[in-house]
């Protein structure tokens, strides 16, 4: 979910960064990427999503795999491992939404001249 989140307000924060917007400009359009996706209604369609994904994911594997591998996440080192990985995947995905959000600027800059 916060995966998401810090994707899409990425873009916005990366293709906001154009020099020839102004600084209330750029805040009105945070507020409303900000408002757009809110957490709730984040969590509500990943709620609805999660399931299909994970079936996918986890079709090949055992069911005594996957009762081991439940057990491994909430052991000590699984939910630190689960925080390393969560926390690296939302640190990779706000870089690399930014990153799109300026070359999409840059890009929008280059067609308009």
């Amino acid at each position: 979910m916060q995966e998401d989140i810090a994707m899409g307000r990425g873009d916005w924060d990366g293709l906001d960064a154009n020099p020839r917007s102004g600084a209330l400009e750029r805040a009105g359009l945070r507020a409303t990427v900000r408002k757009a996706l809110s957490t709730e209604q984040v969590q509500q369609v990943l709620a609805q999503q999660m399931p299909v994904m994970f079936a996918y994911t986890y079709r090949n594997i055992s069911d005594a795999d996957l009762v081991g591998y439940v057990a491994f996440l909430n052991s000590v080192a699984g939910k630190r491992y689960q925080d390393a990985m969560n926390g690296t995947l939302i640190e990779g995905l706000g870089r690399a939404s930014v990153q799109l959000g300026e070359l999409a600027g840059q890009r929008l800059r280059q067609t308009s001249m």
